[in-house]
């Protein structure tokens, strides 16, 4: 299986009284990750299905992938995807989705950890800025799933 991290896109700064979940992708933010992603797609990145937190800002990431990758499948929102959870509440999610190729579109901290989870590192690995990429093999599938980062894209 390919399992594909992205982190969602600059986003706006909170105004006072909204909700972190309720901001949006700048302009600049939505343009960085197409780039990206058309970068990955020139790679042969080619997911079968894309999940992504709620947040407006990851939604709005995902939908740029779905428009890059000519996705014809939905989009599925997963609170399992928020910034607050674990990374075996993510792989949980995407284990219920029978594709040879996820990507996820989340956040920090919970891409990074999920990352280092997934490779077995016990330290925490340096936070993905926005729009940040990561491609990885699973190996192996279980529970806790094992696999190597076949490349990062966006990454400083």
């Amino acid at each position: 299986m390919e399992l594909y991290l992205l982190r969602h896109g600059v986003a706006a700064r909170n105004s006072p009284g909204q909700p972190d979940a309720g901001r949006a992708l700048t302009l600049e933010g939505a343009a960085t990750v197409r780039d990206i992603l058309k970068r990955a797609a020139k790679m042969g990145m080619r997911p079968e299905a894309i999940l992504s937190s709620p947040y407006l800002r990851a939604m709005q990431t995902a939908e740029i992938a779905a428009l890059v990758f000519e996705c014809q499948e939905p989009i599925v929102r997963s609170c399992a995807l928020q910034p607050d959870s674990s990374p075996d509440e993510l792989w949980a999610e995407v284990c219920v989705h029978e594709a040879a190729a996820v990507l996820v579109v989340s956040h920090e901290p919970l891409v990074s950890s999920a990352l280092a989870w997934i490779q077995g590192v016990t330290t925490a690995l340096p936070s993905f800025p926005p729009g940040g990429l990561a491609c990885v093999d699973i190996e192996r599938a279980y529970a806790v799933p094992r696999g190597k980062v076949r490349w990062l894209v966006g990454a400083d």
